[in-house]
């Protein structure tokens, strides 16, 4: 978890899937915290999960881009 904290100090949001893998990943290193200082989920791990738009609307996975919007 330490790293991702180095992460998070110098990450910055450029797309909606930026901002929702970096919101995740805040949330998984404050249950990390609550897990250390408060002995608190002690048998669980935690895992940063995005899923932004990898399914279409018609359930069919989307293509890779490869440039920029």
């Amino acid at each position: 978890m330490a790293n991702s904290a180095l992460l998070l100090g110098k990450s910055s949001a450029g797309y909606n899937a930026d901002l929702g893998l970096m919101r995740a990943l805040t949330v998984v290193q404050v249950l990390f915290n609550i897990q250390l200082k408060e002995q608190r989920f002690k048998d669980l791990s935690f895992r940063a999960y995005l899923t932004a738009q990898l399914i279409l609307p018609s359930g069919e996975l989307a293509a890779i881009a490869r440039q920029a919007d």
